[in-house]
């Protein structure tokens, strides 16, 4: 990581991992789909779990699967709606029950394979500057999905979610607020890049062995400007 900026330990925020997709451009199950020979979340949970004090993962319906991970499993308060704020909230209210001294979330994809390790303390830092959200950048996309939430967001997201029965992608939710952005376009690969293809995958197994912890980032508030958010 070339940032100058010092290590901030991990205990300080729990995360969780975002499967509820439904990996339907996929095939199959996106988090047991295999790259490298492992389940693409394993990916995942091995560059996670040592950044955060408690990793847990998000699905949307009671899934046989999600029990063959050592990990706490949280099921969606608002079963049947698409759309990653779901998880969220439900994961940021178990983390409230849990961990009352917690003030944020960090929150990620489950097809999500190169996530940098050192990626959690550099959120932190944006976070710890204005205790806004923080949402990661690469080109021309922002991804609220991968990023750190406030818990004092929960009960604004928890009314959005009781009111909205369809549109639920982050956008709307976050019309007229601010957040921090890290922007990672100046990184030769793309940190952030998740899979939602069979061609995806294999693209993911000839970068994967060239993947360096090398991050080149910026980090700027939104608005202005900022990227499409999918």
């Amino acid at each position: 990581m070339k940032s100058g900026l010092p290590m901030i330990e991990h205990q300080f925020i729990p995360g969780a991992i975002l499967a509820g997709g439904r990996g339907t451009r996929m095939g199959g199950n996106k988090p047991l789909q295999r790259l490298a020979g492992r389940r693409l979340i394993d990916h995942v949970i091995d560059r996670v779990k040592p950044q955060v004090s408690e990793l847990a993962l998000s699905i949307a319906q009671d899934c046989a699967w999600a029990t063959t991970f050592e990990l706490p499993v949280v099921q969606d308060a608002f079963p049947g709606q698409p759309g990653p704020l779901a998880g969220i909230y439900s994961v940021m209210a178990w983390v409230a029950e849990r961990q009352p001294h917690a003030k944020a979330l960090f929150v990620t994809t489950a097809d999500s394979p190169f996530i940098p390790r050192s990626l959690i303390s550099i959120l932190l830092h944006a976070h710890e500057a204005n205790g806004s959200m923080v949402f990661t950048k690469y080109g021309n996309l922002q991804f609220p999905a991968i990023g750190i939430w406030p818990l004092s967001c929960m009960e604004a997201l928890r009314r959005w979610l009781i009111a909205e029965l369809t549109g639920l992608a982050p956008k709307p939710f976050l019309s007229g607020k601010t957040w921090t952005v890290v922007d990672f376009s100046g990184t030769r690969h793309d940190p952030l890049a998740n899979l939602n293809t069979r061609e995806d995958l294999a693209r993911a197994e000839v970068l994967l062995p060239t993947i360096t912890e090398d991050y080149k980032f910026s980090i700027g508030v939104h608005p202005p400007p900022g990227g499409q958010i999918p």
